[in-house]
């Protein structure tokens, strides 16, 4: 007699099949929380260089007075470019943005490239924050997207919803869902939640085209 060929029944199969979607089901948000987390990572990475850059070339007064007088945020980067070391436009773009990035800000004659003008930054700089701050608690940077008014990122910026990075005067930098009672008012040392409130009154913060208040 001809043995009987074994193989998998239909109901078995399907079991398999379920069985194998459950765990993908716990796999992929899983996976997408890890390569967040990394390009987080990544970020808090080229914040914190362009903050202690800038603290650096702050100590400069002829530099010092280049940034005050930028009239936007590339024009602030080519500063720091000319005078930090910071040449590498990735370190201004979030790591999930995919367009196209220039390799450098400025070329050999310290202007800027035309390529690096029309690049949209990812963050927001603060313009002209004094050198005698308390840095620990002295905002610079942000990531674009930021109601200051409620202290929440909208749906459409970087992270949605998530929440966004702030990076400080001294260079460590904060990811946060919002900014309620998060932040440190620059003048009474009490809780804040308007990033306004945390630096010099009078200050500027702009984006890659304009100012945003």
């Amino acid at each position: 007699m001809d043995k009987k060929e074994k193989g998998f029944t239909l109901i078995e199969l399907l079991a398999v099949i379920t069985i194998i979607s459950v765990f993908m089901s716990f796999l992929f948000p899983l996976g997408r929380k890890m390569v967040f987390k990394s390009q987080i990572a990544k970020d808090i990475h080229n914040l914190r260089q362009i903050a202690l850059s800038y603290l650096s070339c702050a100590q400069d007064t002829s530099v010092f007075r280049e940034l005050n007088t930028a009239s936007n945020f590339q024009r602030w980067a080519a500063v720091l470019a000319n005078n930090g070391g910071i040449n590498d436009p990735n370190c201004y773009v979030c790591t999930q943005d995919t367009q196209m990035i220039p390799k450098r800000i400025v070329g050999p004659n310290q202007d800027m490239l035309a390529d690096f003008r029309d690049l949209q930054l990812s963050w927001v700089v603060i313009r002209g924050i004094p050198t005698n701050a308390p840095l620990e608690t002295t905002p610079l940077l942000y990531s674009k997207g930021l109601n200051v008014e409620t202290g929440e990122w909208e749906e459409d910026s970087l992270y949605g919803k998530q929440g966004g990075l702030v990076a400080y005067m001294d260079g460590h930098v904060e990811f946060y869902k919002n900014l309620k009672e998060q932040l440190v008012h620059f003048k009474t040392g009490a809780v804040a939640s308007n990033i306004k409130d945390a630096v010099p009154k009078n200050l500027h913060a702009y984006d890659t085209k304009h100012q945003v208040w």
